[in-house]
């Protein structure tokens, strides 16, 4: 096993891979397998791989993405432009083979119309101002087909709507067929009914130009194709738009063709629905068609798909179900709702984004979408379903109930006025330092709100998260804003953080379990990471654990009410017991729920399609057993009630869920193999091995006191050894059927699970002590250092973390001379010591202080240890690295090998053992330990520490090896200056640096005589070092030319008798060059940065105190290091 070169865990940042990172001549680089695309519609961004999952944002067709991983055939993971991750639909990516357009293809155009300059391609980005029509600008990137990257002419960069784009050479960006114009005769004006794609060609296949907005007066110059009109704008460009939505204020050439009149009948679309040229999804889609538009239905012959007529002539197919028949009568009116009585009106708000209907169901037409949060009216409620309300401005509808949460009697919630300025009572007010977005959470994978403007003023109403301001803009709008760009100008930001002593929660009553949260964690609105998050909460927060049902995720209710789910591993039990909120007719999927009706199980199954309740009783006032996920199979044992499925789940739990929401399955379709046919663990460990399966396949265990199985993502199976014996574990489909079998063998537990000693590295002559994790059953633990003596020990802590205790046992020790020793500690549990050990090596040194640099070979310190850890994120259970293609990681930032064993749900103390013994024998040791030696490099702890980090982030190849790595290079530069170097007897040298300012001073500030480039010879004259600053510089001359440059940028041509002392090392020049690689794939990451900058601090200044996330001046560039290759790179968060 071994530990990934990683980036910050919290900002997607794992792009790199070993190998890669040996043989890469850039900073960071993306995986090899990423490809660029484009999207072909208008499509949702979700934040994972189905429709299932959330929405951020919808992606412009024409957008260009880059695909990430393709192992989901349906679901791409992407990256945006932006740095942003997500997943879009395959079937609406196509595969680039070339990037966007080069410099080579830069043309000239004109503005057709007073048009926004934006900073990004599309309305959300902020306009950087307005440029008149008329006015010539150079299009440099015409690979997003709607919004065109152009320079003015005073060299400003931006976006403009390429339909307010006229080129004014005779070449084109890209090739575009024209459509064919009919004679002149024949054209026809028109008017637009939508906002509508504009086609470079006669289908959706074609690209789109731009969208054209709806009542835009167009030109029709050609109709002979009946479904797609060549048309003419107003600047003269020529394309396609589907002719229904086209108006014609003339007589049109195309005539429609009657149908049968006794068969037809008119309806309306429900939804936006795809008008498709055959019955079924096969079929290629003719266009979009509007909810409420009006079509006639020719034939209704199949059931799932009607034969339609649109008003132009249009014939095809659209799927029945968002038809709605108009009868023969006149149209029905919509029913308004309900009034109640004044009295019985309640407030509420909204779960979720939500339709507002004109009548109580789906077939009803949306008059809106409401927003999550919103306080509504409800004035009737006697129908259980959909609730009659009304909203602040008066309109009535109807909201589905299950969305809304009735908060108690209220009036009609007034409009909320505008923000005014603060009076002394409390209110915080910031103004913003730059352009950022407004985004709907605390974080970047929250969607985006509106960009707020460098200069607006906000008021912060929540400052409890430290990163993430929530504020109120004056229009009323809430959402988070990154604090780092706010500047609070009134008001005391303090007393918008909750109070750190959280308010004491009642003693609870008999049969109350509560809990504490051991991390910070989503608060979900449902039992796994599929469901919306209603909340993030802190680490340590009490909270009440309601229903315990699904072992994996508990229900839980919150100090103030807040009701929704979180993960069971993060939760410590504090007061009650938890098998009290387990009720006996649980619907777990493993259990008889107490509802069975003994009812013979059929040959039919069924796939659940959503997350979906499974009920008691076939209604929805009925209890809900639990919560089953997408994908789930069921055994059909009745359809007796319509609309409900009285199923068993393969655990045995019977219920009823709701037909609409499953779809038929057949069990002999699954399948699955192993990477192995059996394994061997100890007791107490988990092995990984891989599990391929398709269809629905559960993992069983013969014998679940000897092993467990649990399926993890991407094929990935963990085993588990309970205790020693032997068990089988066997993949089953649905009915019951044998598809692939692991023959597992458990061994008595080891004797010791980790060892290692705090500090970590040690000071000869000072006393340290040596550690050793075990399990329950040992009492007694013995070291046995080798050339010193033997150390036994019956002195322990206990540490737990859920299900796992453990005993750390820990004895005193000093040596007195350096060197590296090896170590083996037995364990006893009552009688003689195991034969068996865990062996380790300890180092001690002559010094740790961080000032004093050494040759000798050295270890992360303790201090560094604890910084990596933050760095990392402590995750107990093995759980995927999403941003890392889902390698499975535990602890801190721990990787786990195929076909390995390990310990699963670490305590913090086994986390910190891996991490030590993980670094002290990986290549982040060795390798900047064979660059000392092989250098004669004197270093200090605090350089060795700030190399370590580095290296584990990033990875230990550029020491020794060939890749190019300038911070390298100027550690090699540096060295202890001749004692006889003057004027009269000068070294020759050279410059290293690209280019190297030369400045009549030893400081930036004074006046720069000329630029010196890389490889020019110089003859070395003086030396100057600022004990202070850490910075050093050189007098030299070069081309006739004296002066001051720095020392980092230059090397002695010959080394020979020099030594090589890192506290020599130019400061600047070393941290302003390592905040360079915070790049990765071309995108910068600000969490990146901040670790750059906390190791260049580390490594110059000693300074671990800022190294810490947790330190205020942790983001602070303390030192003034210039951010090379940065500039306008800042993540715009």
């Amino acid at each position: 096993m071994q530990y990934r070169k990683r980036m910050l865990r919290k900002k997607g940042t794992a792009l790199l891979l070993s190998a890669l990172l040996l043989a890469s001549a850039l900073p960071l680089a993306a995986y090899a397998e990423e490809v660029s695309a484009k999207t072909t519609e208008y499509v949702n961004f979700r934040s994972g791989p189905g429709t299932n999952y959330s929405s951020q944002g919808i992606i412009a067709s024409g957008t260009t993405i880059t695909v990430t991983d393709t192992s989901n055939s349906e679901w791409y993971a992407v990256r945006l432009s932006n740095g942003s991750t997500g997943y879009i639909y395959a079937e609406y990516i196509s595969m680039s083979t070339g990037g966007s357009t080069s410099n080579g293809e830069e043309r000239s155009a004109k503005t057709t119309e007073y048009v926004n300059f934006r900073s990004g391609p599309g309305t959300n980005y902020n306009s950087k101002g307005v440029i008149a029509l008329g006015t010539t600008v150079t299009v440099t990137d015409t690979s997003n087909a709607q919004w065109y990257a152009v320079r003015l002419s005073n060299g400003s960069t931006g976006y403009i709507f390429a339909e307010y784009i006229g080129f004014t050479g005779s070449n084109t960006l890209s090739a575009t067929a024209a459509p064919t114009q009919a004679p002149s005769g024949s054209e026809q004006s028109a008017k637009t009914t939508e906002y509508v794609n504009f086609r470079s060609g006669p289908g959706t296949n074609y690209s789109s130009k731009g969208v054209i907005a709806l009542g835009t007066t167009v030109t029709v110059t050609d109709t002979s194709n009946s479904e797609w009109y060549a048309v003419r704008l107003s600047n003269g460009s020529t394309g396609y738009i589907f002719a229904q939505y086209l108006k014609l204020n003339s007589s049109s050439s195309a005539t429609a063709t009657p149908a049968p009149s006794g068969s037809e009948q008119s309806a309306k679309t429900t939804e936006y629905v795809n008008f498709r040229s055959g019955p079924g999804t096969n079929y290629s889609s003719k266009g979009v068609i509007a909810l409420g538009t009006t079509v006639t239905v020719t034939d209704t012959s199949n059931s799932e798909w009607y034969a339609v007529r649109l008003s132009n002539g249009s014939t095809g197919y659209i799927f029945a179900q968002y038809l709605k028949l108009n009868s023969s009568s006149s149209a029905t009116a919509t029913p308004a709702p309900t009034q109640a009585p004044s009295g019985s009106e309640q407030s509420a708000k909204t779960t979720e984004y939500v339709n507002f209907r004109s009548g109580p169901g789906t077939n009803y037409s949306s008059k809106g979408v409401i927003a999550s949060g919103t306080t509504v009216t409800v004035t009737d409620r006697s129908n259980s379903q959909w609730y009659a309300v009304r909203l602040s401005n008066g309109s009535t509808g109807y909201i589905f109930a299950q969305y809304l949460k009735v908060t108690g009697t209220s009036s009609a919630t007034p409009t909320p006025t505008p923000t005014q300025a603060p009076s002394n009572d409390g209110t915080v007010q910031a103004k913003l330092t730059a352009d950022v977005n407004l985004r709907r959470g605390a974080g970047t994978n929250y969607g985006v709100i509106k960009v707020i403007g460098t200069g607006t003023t906000v008021t912060v109403t929540d400052a409890s998260n430290s990163q993430w301001y929530k504020v109120k803009l004056s229009d009323g709008t809430e959402g988070y804003l990154f604090s780092e760009y706010l500047k609070v100008t009134s008001g005391d930001i303090n007393s918008a953080k909750p109070s750190a002593t959280p308010t004491p929660t009642p003693a609870p009553s008999n049969g109350t379990v509560q809990a504490k949260t051991t991390s910070d964690l989503n608060v979900r609105k449902g039992p796994g990471t599929s469901y919306g998050i209603i909340k993030v909460i802190d680490m340590n927060v009490t909270v009440t654990v309601t229903e315990a049902t699904n072992s994996s995720w508990y229900k839980v209710k919150l100090s103030d009410g807040t009701e929704g789910y979180l993960a069971a591993q993060y939760l410590k039990i504090t007061s009650g017991d938890i098998n009290s909120v387990k009720p006996g007719n649980s619907g777990d999927d493993n259990t008889n729920n107490g509802n069975n009706s003994n009812a013979p199980a059929t040959d039919e199954y069924v796939r659940v399609t959503v997350g979906l309740n499974l009920r008691s009783e076939p209604n929805t006032s009925c209890k809900v057993l639990t919560v089953l996920s997408t994908g789930t199979v069921l055994n059909v044992l009745d359809r007796k009630t319509s609309g409900w499925v009285h199923v068993r789940t393969t655990g045995g739990a019977e219920g009823y869920v709701s037909a609409e929401y499953v779809t038929a399955y057949d069990p002999s379709s699954s399948s699955a193999s192993v990477s192995v046919s059996s394994v061997d663990l100890a007791q107490y460990k988990t092995i990984y091995i891989q599990a391929s399966s398709s269809g629905s396949v559960t993992w069983e265990s013969s014998d679940a006191s000897v092993a467990t199985a649990k399926a993890g993502v991407s094929g990935q199976l963990f085993i588990y050894g309970a205790a020693p014996g032997t068990a089988k574990i066997t993949a089953k489909s649905a009915n019951g059927t044998a598809l692939a079998t692991v023959s597992v063998t458990v061994s008595a537990p080891e004797a010791v699970r980790f060892a290692y000693t705090t500090p970590n590295i040690i000071t000869a002559g000072a006393s340290f002590n040596l550690k050793a994790v075990t399990d329950t059953q040992k009492s007694a633990v013995r070291f046995e250092i080798d050339g010193v003596g033997t150390y036994d020990t019956t002195s322990y802590d206990s540490e737990s973390q859920g299900d796992n205790n453990v005993r750390i046992f820990s004895a005193s020790a000093t040596i007195s001379t350096p060197g590296t020793y090896t170590v083996r500690a037995y364990s006893s549990s009552g009688g003689g010591y195991s034969s068996d050990y865990r062996e380790f090596t300890i180092l001690v040194v002559s010094t740790t202080d961080s000032d004093t640099t050494t040759g000798e070979s050295r270890r992360v310190s303790d201090s560094m240890l604890d910084n990596i850890a933050s760095y990392e994120g402590y995750v107990p259970q093995v759980s995927p690295d999403t941003l890392a293609g889902n390698i499975p990681t535990v602890g801190y930032g721990y990787v786990v090998s195929k076909n390995t064993t390990f310990y699963n749900n670490l305590t913090r103390s086994e986390a910190k053992a891996m991490l030590a013994d993980t670094v002290n024998r990986g290549s982040y040791t060795t390798e900047i330990n064979r660059f000392i030696s092989s250098n004669g490099l004197l270093m200090s702890q605090c350089q060795f520490d700030a190399l370590a980090s580095f290296s584990y982030n990033v990875g230990a190849g550029y020491w020794n090896g060939s890749g190019n790595c300038y911070v390298r290079t100027v550690i090699m530069n540096a060295v202890v200056p001749p004692q006889d170097l003057s004027s009269s007897n000068p070294y020759g040298g050279k410059v290293t640096a690209s280019t190297l300012p030369m400045y009549q001073d030893h400081s930036a500030s004074s006046t720069q005589i000329t630029t010196l480039k890389i490889n020019a010879s110089v003859n070395i004259l003086d030396y100057y070092r600022d004990s202070s600053t850490k910075q050093s510089w050189y007098k030299v001359s070069a081309s006739g030319k004296s002066g001051w440059v720095r020392a980092g940028d230059v090397a002695f041509n010959s080394t020979s008798g020099l030594t090589h002392d890192l506290n020599y090392v130019d400061a600047y020049t070393f941290g302003s060059n390592l905040l360079d690689w915070h790049v990765a794939g071309g995108n910068c990451y600000i969490g990146l940065y901040y670790r750059r900058l906390a190791e260049a601090k580390v490594f110059s200044y000693g300074n671990y105190a800022e190294a810490s996330p947790s330190n205020g001046n942790y983001k602070k560039n303390t030192y003034g290091y210039k951010e090379i290759g940065r500039a306008s790179c800042r993540e715009r968060v």
